[in-house]
């Protein structure tokens, strides 16, 4: 099903699991929160979360907990890629009073174990159409108007992500307010997608998610040399170290020649990484910098070698 018809769906029958799959993390977020809704209190007491570091028994165990003072329990387990076959066994007899949540960006083999047991969940980019909608009626909620060609630029700068949509729609809000956004305002404001991929890779490194952050720094390659996927992080964490150091707020602008939007956006990073911490993860991008350059270590390993010491730090 599409993740637009789960709510109608969990409104006739609620499946003990759910694989919930697709590309934009947004809508798994959006899927997931719809379960929360099944909780009737206490989340904290109720809401069981693990990743791929998890094993199969631990979930199981999970599952098969009785819910505190609520209806429902909910397990959530995300980008899980081990083994799920000694999973298929709580099918047999699985807790009337749990639902068992498998999130993940794409099908990976894992999942073909236990596919046919649970209820599969859409959530892959959505069509510009519905897009269209979603953009006014967020617009609206907030009390501003946007143009029909500035909200389809939106939607394709933003490659129909609903995340960053939504991202940017309060951003274009802060900047206009009440007075219509133009595509004029879309063209200034919001960066093409790939500017917007090294802040996603930001805030990968911010929570040390090696797996989100390598596979958006693969994706940066696609279209782009390592020595200029290279550059990009380079100075993108350079950005982020000097305004996290810069007292005088009011000259980053001016003196990175950058808007002010920009800063507002680096500073809202750079709040996640103590100053410390950036400093020696521009000691290490400064590092391999000097040494390519003298020869001393190739782009592509030496890259990928850089990447991980971030992801330490």
């Amino acid at each position: 099903m599409k993740v637009t018809e789960l709510k109608q769906s969990l409104a006739a029958e609620i499946k003990p699991c759910y694989l919930i799959v697709g590309d934009d993390d947004f809508l798994i977020k959006t899927a997931v929160k719809r379960f929360f809704s099944l909780i009737s209190g206490l989340e904290e007491m109720n809401y069981s979360h693990y990743d791929d570091t998890a094993s199969v028994s631990e979930i199981k165990a999970a599952a098969q907990s009785l819910p505190f003072m609520s209806e429902w329990r909910v397990v959530e387990v995300n980008g899980y890629t081990k083994d799920l076959k000694d999973f298929v066994s709580y099918f047999d007899d699985p807790s009337p009073s749990s639902v068992v949540l498998f999130t993940a960006n794409s099908m990976t083999k894992n999942f073909s174990a236990i596919v046919k047991h649970c209820a599969v969940v859409d959530c892959s980019r959505l069509d510009e159409g519905t897009l269209l909608k979603l953009v006014y009626k967020k617009i609206t909620s907030l009390g501003g108007k946007i143009s029909t060609d500035a909200a389809n630029l939106l939607i394709s700068r933003c490659s129909r992500f609903m995340f960053r949509i939504e991202n940017e729609l309060d951003k274009l809000f802060d900047y206009r307010g009440t007075e219509m956004i133009s595509e004029g305002d879309v063209e200034a404001l919001v960066f093409p997608d790939p500017e917007f991929k090294i802040f996603e890779l930001g805030d990968a490194a911010a929570k040390k998610d090696r797996a989100r952050a390598m596979e958006i720094y693969y994706s940066l390659l696609e279209n782009t040399s390592v020595a200029g996927v290279f550059g990009t992080v380079y100075s993108h964490f350079r950005r982020l170290l000097y305004v996290a150091v810069t007292t005088d707020k009011d000259s980053i602008a001016a003196n990175l020649g950058v808007k002010d939007f920009a800063v507002k956006m680096a500073a809202k990073q750079a709040a996640q990484f103590s100053p410390v911490r950036l400093k020696k993860i521009v000691d290490v991008l400064h590092k391999f910098d000097s040494d390519y350059k003298g020869g001393l270590i190739t782009d592509k390993l030496g890259m990928e070698k850089v990447m991980m010491q971030i992801l330490a730090i």
